[in-house]
């Protein structure tokens, strides 16, 4: 007898009645063994499909945590560059704002009659 493993029958072929069956015969258990072994290798193709989506996925998932590392990074840095322009923009306020007010002290200082000049600033 032979076994046909894989088959979808699942059943035996006895070979002395292949003999009575002729070519008819032979063809219909090279087709089934074909069947089976197509089963078997899509059966394979399927497993290794899947293994290879996992593996995808999981580089994909750590690709996209990466990505929102970025961007939380570049985010703090944004800030960071913001809040360094308004100390600047401060900065430059208040020292256009003292310019303002050394001018007019000096105006007064000079308007003052007999007072003399203004003292010699300390280096």
């Amino acid at each position: 007898m032979l076994a046909l493993t894989g088959s979808p029958t699942g059943g035996t072929v006895d070979l002395p009645s292949l003999g009575s069956l002729g070519i008819a015969g032979a063809l219909v258990v090279v087709i089934i063994y074909l069947l089976a072994a197509n089963r078997t290798d899509r059966s394979q193709y399927r497993e290794a499909l899947a293994s290879m989506q996992a593996s995808y996925s999981k580089e994909l998932a750590t690709l996209r945590q990466r990505v929102d590392d970025l961007e939380t990074e570049v985010d703090l840095e944004r800030d960071e560059r913001r809040r360094a322009q308004d100390n600047a923009a401060d900065a430059s306020r208040r020292a256009i704002s003292a310019e303002a007010r050394l001018a007019q002290l000096e105006r007064l200082w000079n308007g003052r009659a007999g007072r003399g000049p203004r003292p010699a600033t300390p280096p």
